[in-house]
């Protein structure tokens, strides 16, 4: 972070409309790949997460929202700049939480952009794209369509 921690990157998550069968190890096998085991502690007024042995709470922070409805070959793109942002240390949990552990996969799909497939217990929960590039770049749409000719 520069600027003493002021400058704050902005990190874009992107989701297509595929079908969750057509991400399978296989077809990503060649990608680099990180594995994360998180747990996660959702409650109603956040989630909350142990970091250094100090439970921490962070809130959404909601920002753009928006969708592309023919982004590539007939594909819509939903954009999403919303971020969770900690709030500070905590004592104790909240009466009424659910505690989730979660596998989070994340493939290097080019420089530019990454897969997360976040897994609990009970299968996939989410998989979505994160990037610092904008939807409109032209480098961002380049490796959207390399990675969805890597899937048919």
């Amino acid at each position: 972070m520069g600027l003493n921690g002021l400058y704050l990157l902005r990190i874009m998550r992107y989701y297509l409309d595929i079908e969750e069968k057509l991400i399978s190890q296989d077809r990503l096998s060649s990608l680099p790949l990180t594995i994360v085991e998180e747990k996660v502690i959702l409650a109603l007024d956040g989630f909350y997460r142990l970091e250094r042995n100090t439970l921490c709470r962070f809130k959404l922070k909601p920002a753009a929202v928006g969708k592309h409805d023919d982004y590539i070959a007939g594909q819509p793109l939903f954009y999403d700049a919303s971020r969770w942002e900690k709030e500070g240390k905590l004592g104790r949990l909240p009466v009424i939480h659910n505690v989730l552990h979660i596998t989070k996969k994340t493939y290097k799909v080019s420089p530019q952009l990454s897969l997360v497939i976040e897994k609990s217990r009970s299968g996939v929960r989410d998989f979505y794209f994160l990037s610092k590039l904008e939807h409109d770049d032209a480098a961002l749409r380049e490796a959207f369509s390399s990675f969805l000719s890597r899937l048919n």
